[in-house]
């Protein structure tokens, strides 16, 4: 059965968060989970009431496959307030379930078979996972030793990039304006 499944599956090995999750020995109820964004705190009420209200009245079914239109409306109201970033919430927004979601998503439509991704390290560790699920090579860059900051020179240590600059490039991130300080190109596909 598994001479079916795609190579780039086998390739994947099992992620950080999973690795954590196998070596605890405690019943999960005995565990607070930080591996996967989850808070150990009880469902606000009013999250409840609202989960309720809506089978009640009906909302039950699949939304637009893009997110309910008025929440991208907010999005890219938000976007606009706090990063003069204007989007267009028909053509240019889509909501997902969660970050990994919307994640996993980016790098399959930004890497193709054999691209070489920069993923710094320590960091989001499913990255690679998905990299390789796209077919792409990760290509990890530690930089502890940089003060967890990602500079010129550890790039050009880290190897024939393929790809770096379109993926999680925003001004808001720490130091993304070393990617453009003189002097420092990026070989791009």
């Amino acid at each position: 059965m598994t001479k079916n499944i795609n190579k780039n599956v086998h390739n994947t090995g099992l992620s950080g968060i999973r690795l954590v999750s196998n070596f605890i020995k405690k019943p999960v109820n005995e565990v607070i989970q930080l591996t996967v964004g989850e808070i150990d705190l009880p469902t606000p009420f009013a999250t409840k009431q609202a989960g309720i209200k809506a089978i009640e009245q009906d909302h039950t079914k699949y939304t637009d496959n893009m997110g309910i239109l008025a929440l991208r409306r907010i999005i890219t109201e938000y976007a606009q307030e706090f990063y003069s970033e204007p989007y267009n919430p028909v053509t240019e927004v889509l909501v997902t379930v969660a970050a990994s979601e919307g994640i996993d998503l980016s790098i399959r439509a930004l890497v193709n078979p054999g691209d070489e991704v920069i993923l710094v390290s320590p960091g989001y560790t499913a990255y690679k996972q998905a990299v390789t699920l796209a077919g792409g090579v990760p290509v990890v860059v530690d930089t502890r030793s940089s003060n967890f900051r990602l500079l010129p020179n550890q790039l050009e240590e880290g190897a024939d990039v393929k790809i770096i600059d379109r993926f999680f490039r925003h001004r808001e991130l720490p130091d993304s304006e070393s990617f453009s300080k003189p002097g420092f190109q990026l070989k791009t596909a």
